[in-house]
């Protein structure tokens, strides 16, 4: 056992040890009250949320799809629209028949015409909520029966005078219009304007030439309203494109020395400034449209036929004020550049093209020319894509110049000398299209278009203008050679562009062998000549399925060609037999409707089942127009309606299994 000094020390020991604890833990206790200094947080970044991939499109299923709504589109508009005039011809031939064979009286005819019109438009009201695409073809075509039936009850059964009919197609027309605003419906739209303008012609046949004047500005005005409420930017463009022939006839008159030349240039002004007023009220920017083709065109048509109506010095003060006002409006529409630059260059090209017309042909030739080069010359040195477009409408106007005409009232010398020129300035203004638009390879082969005809032409000048076969001999081998060469160009600078060119002049090639070599020859020949050209379809079309990404839609183009080729075969072989021209021919078409939708099925191409579709319409058109002429009146009356009804229903039940499902 320990001793009593031993257990003495432990003692001693273990009381050491519980102060020194104690010592710790006031220390630590000490520490923790203390107060402490602001620390630094962690910092931890965001949570970073995981990648979205987005799977991009099979573009061939896009291209599925885009002809599936094809396919929709023919089952569910484009046939009952089609049905629809077919019956309406129905009717037409009906109403003829009855008239004929003395079964109707002329107030029946009228009465039995507006219950029908009212009845389809009736019908067509109610089933809009059901069905309003069909609602709408029902209202569209009671309306045609209404234009009819208001035109037969003048023209045809003289019930009441002309101004009646006027004031009546003016009527319908606002109706259709108003119903085009509330169902912003273009279809009813264009049909309100066709009828108001059907009566302002009526005016300027029956009335005074004034009157059609203020009627035109009246509805004009109505239907550009509803184009910028709609913002329907191109119906306006497309408005004065309908509305062209009233100005006109003012103009010029419906009778000689009855026109007022004066107010049908200021009708003429007012339609193109009224409808390009539409056009930048209802648009921002036109993507379709980008380097303003539509105004210029339509100022040069306008000026042109200014030019004629009031022609010589006397023109060109109303034609100054025009192109002031059209520059006006587009330094007004500065906030819309799209716009702006459009209706300026429009002025330009009309102030730089039209108005020097006035000049003699040849000095106008050689002065255009060189005004087309160096404005192309300027424009690569300062880089501007407004100059470039604007010094090609010089050369165009020479060159319709020279073509229109003029060539011949020009002797070897002169005309060589415009050539040169003119091929020169062609060249120039290539060269500044590669320069300024950095587009090397498509503006070559689109300058070795252009020179084309001017080689051509230069060749026979250089003969001493050969004639007949002579002359066909040197233009079938000057475009050889030019094909030839062409091709060279396209191996040696690897310009896929200039390759496209000479397949296409390839083809001409061929077109022109054909025109010079096979009319007036044996049928034999004629025969074999278009098999060796469907044969050539055939290849090219195969080829070409082995070469792009879209073989569908190249078989479907290469059936769309073959088809004419193939028509003339048929009819040629068929008046070798006993058998009816057009009869075998429509047999044929059914055949080759037939085999591209078994082709189209076997190889499960959309596109050539459309096609085959368009095949079948353009049968049943030819069957339903052109054959049926052979048949008993009442036959055909027959079957247009039946027909008809039947392209209506299928319609109709084709949109409601395509809704339903």
């Amino acid at each position: 056992m320990p001793e009593r000094g031993e257990w003495e020390e432990v003692v001693a020991r273990i009381e050491a040890l519980e102060e020194r604890l104690a010592r710790i833990e006031a220390r630590l206790r000490m520490a923790a009250d203390a107060p402490r200094e602001p620390g630094f947080e962690r910092l931890t970044p965001p949570p970073v949320p995981p990648p979205v991939i987005e799977e991009k499109p099979d573009p061939e299923t896009e291209t599925a799809a885009s002809y599936k709504g094809a396919e929709y589109t023919i089952g569910s508009r484009i046939l009952p629209r089609v049905g629809g005039t077919i019956f309406v011809l129905g009717i037409l031939f009906l109403v003829g028949l009855g008239i004929q064979q003395g079964w109707l009286t002329p107030v029946v005819q009228f009465l039995s015409g507006l219950a029908i019109s009212l009845a389809f438009i009736g019908t067509g009201i109610k089933r809009q909520e059901e069905k309003a695409d069909f609602g709408h073809l029902l209202v569209g075509i009671g309306a045609a029966g209404l234009y009819v039936t208001l035109g037969a009850g003048h023209v045809l059964q003289g019930l009441y005078p002309a101004e009646v009919m006027i004031v009546l197609f003016l009527l319908l027309s606002g109706m259709l219009l108003a119903y085009s605003l509330r169902h912003e419906s273009k279809t009813f739209y264009g049909m309100g304007t066709a009828g108001a303008l059907a009566g302002i012609v009526m005016v300027l046949y029956h009335g005074p030439l004034t009157t059609a004047a203020i009627l035109d500005v009246i509805v004009l005005l109505a239907c550009l309203s509803i184009a910028i409420h709609q913002r329907w930017a191109y119906a306006g463009l497309v408005l004065w494109i309908g509305t062209l022939v009233v100005p006109t006839s003012v103009g010029f008159g419906m009778t000689p020395g009855a026109g007022l030349p004066y107010l049908g240039v200021a009708l003429l002004y007012t339609h193109t400034l009224l409808c390009w007023l539409a056009y930048a009220l209802s648009i921002e920017d036109d993507p379709f449209d980008r380097y303003g083709v539509f105004p210029t065109a339509y100022a040069s048509v306008t000026a042109i036929l200014s030019l004629s109506l009031v022609s010589g010095m006397k023109g060109l003060l109303p034609l100054g004020i025009f192109l002031a006002l059209l520059a006006g409006m587009g330094a007004y529409f500065r906030s819309k550049p799209a716009v702006s630059s459009r209706l300026l260059f429009a002025a330009a090209f009309v102030g730089t093209v039209i108005l020097p017309y006035v000049w003699p042909a040849i000095p106008r030739m050689y002065i255009q020319a060189v005004l087309a080069g160096a404005l192309s010359l300027i424009s690569v040195r300062l880089s501007s894509r407004l100059l470039l477009g604007l010094s090609a409408a010089p050369l165009v106007v020479a060159t319709g110049t020279y073509l229109d005409g003029t060539q011949f009232h020009l002797n070897q010398r002169t005309e060589l000398m415009v050539l040169v020129f003119l091929m020169t300035a062609t060249v120039v203004i290539t060269i500044a299209v590669a320069r300024v638009l950095r587009i090397a390879q498509p503006s070559v082969a689109i300058g070795a278009a252009l020179l084309l005809p001017f080689t051509m032409r230069l060749v026979l000048v250089l003969r001493g203008y050969p004639e007949g076969a002579s002359e066909q001999s040197t233009y079938y081998l000057t475009f050889l050679s030019y094909t030839l060469g062409v091709s060279l160009l396209a191996w040696i600078g690897q310009n896929r562009w200039l390759l496209a060119l000479a397949w296409v002049l390839f083809a001409m090639t061929v077109a022109l062998f054909l025109l010079y070599e096979i009319y007036d020859k044996s049928l034999p020949i004629e025969v074999t000549s278009h098999a060796i050209l469907l044969a050539t379809v055939a290849v090219l079309t195969k080829t070409s399925m082995q070469l792009d990404e879209q073989p569908g839609l190249l078989l479907a183009v290469g059936w769309a060609i073959a088809f004419p080729f193939f028509s003339r075969i048929v009819y040629l072989l068929s008046t070798l037999t006993p058998l009816h021209a057009g009869a075998t021919l429509t047999t044929a078409w059914v055949g080759y409707a037939s085999a591209a939708l078994l082709v189209g099925l076997l190889s499960n191409h959309r596109e050539l089942r459309v096609l085959s579709f368009m095949l079948f319409f353009l049968t049943v058109g030819k069957l339903l127009f052109v054959d049926l002429w052979f048949l008993d009146p009442l036959v055909r009356v027959v079957v247009l309606m039946l027909a008809g009804l039947a392209m209506i229903l299928g319609g109709y039940w084709y949109l409601r299994l395509q809704r339903e499902s």
